[in-house]
């Protein structure tokens, strides 16, 4: 027979509803069954779905250049010193280049400084003409 001390510390029908039964306890998964799962923490910290959709795909990057590939590559510095279009738009042809004259074909004309040294228009108005120096008698 129970004593009343032994009965004080049996538990009740409502403490027993709460408990789980011997099937609930065999469907549950064992320390070495969750070991391995991911914690609350692990799946905060972990990319959503719409993280990821803007990231790189393996075949992005299979398709990115290597640094072998860029090592040759401009510079921004080196493309902050080139011509621009609008540069290049006013620059001579190689058809402009090739009707101009060359060293040879300057070599043996004025200077500047011989043109500047040259009688002027002026000069020369009142000077006798080659027609002039014909009509006039010889010192025979």
């Amino acid at each position: 027979m129970a004593m009343k001390n032994d009965i004080k510390n049996m538990a009740t029908k409502d403490d027993i509803k709460n408990m789980a039964t011997k099937d609930d306890i065999m469907n549950m998964a064992t320390k070495d069954d969750i070991k391995n799962m991911a914690t609350k923490d692990d799946i905060k910290n972990m990319a959503t779905k719409d993280d990821i959709k803007n990231m790189a795909t393996k075949d992005d990057i299979m398709n990115m250049a290597t640094k072998d590939d860029i090592m040759n590559m401009a510079t921004k510095d080196d493309i902050k010193n080139m011509a621009t279009k609008d540069d290049i738009k006013n620059m001579a042809t190689k058809d402009d280049l090739m009707n101009m004259a060359t060293k040879d074909d300057i070599k043996n004309m004025a200077t500047k400084d011989d043109i500047m040294n040259m009688a002027t228009k002026d000069d020369i108005k009142d000077m006798a003409t080659k027609d002039d120096l014909m009509n006039m008698a010889t010192k025979d």
